[in-house]
């Protein structure tokens, strides 16, 4: 995503949910909070810029 590294400790919430059937998975669903991993990275998940970075004049 063309992100610089930041070097930050960050943390992400997310969820996972397997249905299992005979004692094994047959089914997995996963899902987890990108727009707040990118907000504790200082982009604005909407723009795609850094945040407080003044959009590109065209």
């Amino acid at each position: 995503m063309q992100i610089e590294p930041t070097g930050s400790v960050i943390h992400v919430k997310g969820i996972n949910i397997d249905r299992v059937s005979n004692g094994r998975i047959v089914e997995h669903w996963g899902e987890a909070d990108t727009v707040g991993m990118l907000i504790q990275m200082g982009v604005d998940p909407f723009s795609g810029r850094a945040i407080g970075e003044p959009p590109n004049p065209r």
